[in-house]
């Protein structure tokens, strides 16, 4: 992951909004659905917005869904962005939020600690093995009213959350260094091996 790309914003421009971000291929197992339904039960809409960013099959009825749960000024498609463009939403944002069903991996996460932004992600396979709570908020998979949970917990708490620390610990760990140091181990200990 390219760390020197991917990094923290100086100076956020408008401090009276609060963003969430998720980001992926409009399709079912990303469960955008169940994002909807918990950013809908937010306490406090005033300020608190939804950045979508991808495209997918889902999306109009998802666009649908937003004007039933009357939350559509709220919630923000962009559609499908080219990288300099995600980087710029994200580095706008508060914090990314993963809803999958099953996430391997999760570059976006990976990315979103690399800008010293928190995380908050479904127990979907990967995300347990990178968020914790120094940078962000594990929830139930498949549970809206916990994804709820997740979603306000981060707003309310989100002081707490140290952006330089989340940011450093996600270097020394998928840093391009740190990874290519990693493989070269295991070549070494293969070949000698062999």
């Amino acid at each position: 992951m390219d760390t020197d790309i991917f990094t923290p914003l100086l100076k956020k421009n408008d401090k009276t909004k609060f963003y969430f971000t998720s980001i992926g291929r409009i399709i079912k197992r990303k469960r955008f659905d169940n994002l909807l339904f918990a950013f809908s039960s937010f306490s406090n809409l005033q300020n608190v917005y939804l950045n979508i960013i991808g495209d997918g099959p889902e999306r109009k009825d998802l666009e649908q869904l937003t004007k039933e749960l009357g939350i559509e000024k709220h919630v923000i498609f962009h559609g499908l962005l080219n990288r300099p463009k995600v980087f710029d939403v994200l580095q706008q944002s508060d914090v990314l939020v993963s809803s999958s069903d099953l996430e391997t991996f999760g570059v976006t996460l990976i990315e979103a600690l690399s800008c010293g932004i928190p995380v908050v992600a479904t127990q979907s396979g990967g995300p347990e093995e990178i968020i914790n709570k120094t940078n962000g908020i594990l929830v139930n998979n498949q549970n809206v009213h916990h994804l709820a949970e997740g979603l306000e917990k981060s707003y309310t708490d989100y002081q707490k959350f140290n952006s330089v620390n989340i940011r450093d610990r996600c270097i020394e760990k998928y840093s391009y260094k740190k990874i290519s140091n990693q493989l070269t181990k295991v070549y070494k200990k293969v070949i000698s091996n062999t």
